[in-house]
């Protein structure tokens, strides 16, 4: 190799070596320099919940500043445990962030990846403390069962009334204490780790034994007896009287445990508790008005005419027609008969005179018809007599025949009627008792259309072995009728008459009246004795 070869080699090996040495040096540079030379804040590096890595100095304060600008100095910091909730303001706290010195402490690279703000952050420790004691007090107590005692004497119950308003006794409900199980310094330093990160909310961890639960249910079942509603036997509208119940309301006083706390003690008022229906109430609009009553005179002094009606008043007295019920008066009296105390009386049936037995119970059920007009209740059936009887006016008639002509009516209102028949000195007497609250009452007028007077007839009797004498008389007469009955409608406070319609149009038969008048034959002429000439 010549001189010149060796000087080139030796140039080309110094310029690789001095290459390697300025690599050695740049790259022992780079180990050797420390984080934050650049300028830059290294990787990973966080502060008050702001990751910081790459950014200069003045990105970082900006990005901490707009991070931070609605927190610290503004932001209440919450704290609850387990129903407590307490607020730290910044008012009381002092909270004012030094972000210069933070950021400081980023570009030094003497924190790990989390720059802790607390030592940058002026806080009133004292006054954080402070709180998390008084929280400690509050979640300290020992556990304590809860009770239920009864104070007070029931009274003797009264038949006569009871008193619903004044608590005889009263319950006493205890509500015991919890144990708690609050660590104060575990939520100080999860109360100072939530400012480190710039957060405002924290829920301390709390252990809690709670007392047992309170039976209240079995203790209801001890002491209370419900209340009885009254009932109604809607066949005889009867009563059964209520009973008073005694107690407490089981259901608010769970409500009032529901919302007390540990500690608390409830009283609770014991009572005599009233039935939803009491008797009163249900007969206060039951038999209250008498709805119509009607009187008709008995025409005459007839022993069997008596036991007849009686019979059938007595039938019919106090029989029950309930709300939309039918009545039928021959199927309240059944068929008379001799074996039910019925007498024979004569009557007519059409225009014949005919004896019958339990004759005259027309009259009873005359009453009961315009009983049932008066109370305004519907007339389903009803006939009138072929002869208009004594004892009503005509058109006001009801006339009964078992079976072939019956009274039917229907109760139309809103409750039961009762029925009350009887004879009173010499009259037949019956009344509906049920419930009015009609604004209005009903009124009955008859107009005699054809007045038809018995036509004298004279009876000629010859012989007389009747023994009659002149004027005697044999038939008697009767007026016959023709009648309209109106329906008018009253208004009850002015009496004033509001409507009036056409109820009935009935004809009653007349029957002329006959009068004996003696006959006396005229004499048969003398004849003189004849002469026989010899």
């Amino acid at each position: 190799m010549t001189k010149q070869k060796e000087k080139v080699l030796i140039f080309v090996l110094l310029g690789v070596a001095a290459i390697l040495l300025i690599g050695v040096i740049i790259a022992a540079s780079i180990l050797l320099r420390k984080p934050g030379d650049d300028g830059l804040i290294p990787n990973n590096v966080f502060a008050a919940g702001v990751n910081l890595s790459g950014m200069t100095e003045d990105e970082a304060k900006r990005a901490l500043s707009e991070a931070t600008k609605d927190t610290y100095a503004k932001l209440d910091m919450s704290i609850q445990v387990l129903d407590t909730v307490v607020t730290l303001s910044p008012e009381d706290t002092g909270a004012k962030l030094d972000i210069d010195a933070v950021v400081a402490d980023a570009l030094s690279g003497n924190s790990s990846n989390t720059v802790s703000v607390l030592p940058y952050l002026n806080l009133n420790t004292d006054y954080i403390r402070s709180v998390v004691d008084d929280l400690g007090k509050q979640y300290s107590s020992t556990l304590t069962q809860g009770s239920i005692t009864v104070e007070g004497t029931k009274p003797a119950e009264s038949p006569d009334g009871y008193d619903t308003e004044t608590a005889f006794q009263t319950l006493v409900i205890y509500m015991g204490t919890a144990e708690y199980g609050l660590s104060t310094d575990d939520l100080y330093d999860q109360i100072m780790d939530a400012y480190n990160i710039n957060l405002f909310q924290v829920v301390g961890q709390c252990s809690v034994i709670a007392p047992d639960p309170l039976n209240l249910e079995a203790m209801y079942q001890s002491i209370c007896t419900e209340p009885v509603d009254a009932s109604l036997d809607t066949t005889t509208y009867e009563v059964t009287k209520e009973s008073y119940g005694y107690g407490f309301d089981l259901t608010k006083a769970n409500e009032l445990i529901a919302s007390a706390k540990y500690g608390d003690t409830i009283r609770v008022p014991i009572r005599f508790i009233q039935p939803d229906i009491t008797e009163e109430m249900l007969t206060s609009d039951l038999f209250r008005d008498v709805m119509a009553e009607v009187s008709t005179k008995i025409p005459k002094d007839n022993t069997d005419l008596l036991v007849n009606l009686r019979l059938a008043c007595k039938t019919i007295n106090g029989l029950l027609i309930k709300a939309g019920e039918s009545f039928s008066f021959s199927q309240a009296t059944g068929q008379p008969s001799i074996g039910k105390g019925y007498q024979t009386v004569e009557i007519y049936r059409g225009t014949e005179l005919t004896e019958v037995v339990g004759g005259g119970i027309s009259q009873v059920a005359t009453t009961l018809y315009n009983c049932a007009l008066l109370a305004d209740l519907d007339i389903v059936e009803r006939h009138a007599h072929s002869y208009a009887p004594s004892y009503i006016d005509p058109g006001l008639d009801a006339m009964v025949d078992w079976g072939s002509a019956d009274l039917i009516f229907t109760n139309t209102t809103d409750y039961p009627i009762r029925i009350e028949a009887e004879i009173v000195d010499g009259c037949v007497v019956i009344r509906l008792i049920g419930t009015d609250n009609n604004d209005y009452y009903i009124s009955i007028e008859t107009e005699v259309v054809e007045h038809k007077p018995a036509t004298l007839h004279q009876t000629m009797v010859e012989g007389n072995s009747g023994g009659y004498a002149k004027g005697d008389v044999l038939v008697e007469g009767i007026t016959g009728y023709d009648v309209i009955v109106y329906r008018n409608l009253n208004e009850r406070e002015t009496n004033r008459k509001l409507s009036s319609s056409v109820k009935t149009y009935d004809r009653y038969e007349k029957r002329n009246q006959v009068v004996v008048a003696i006959y006396v034959p005229p004499a048969e002429p003398e004849t003189e004795p004849s002469t026989i000439a010899e």
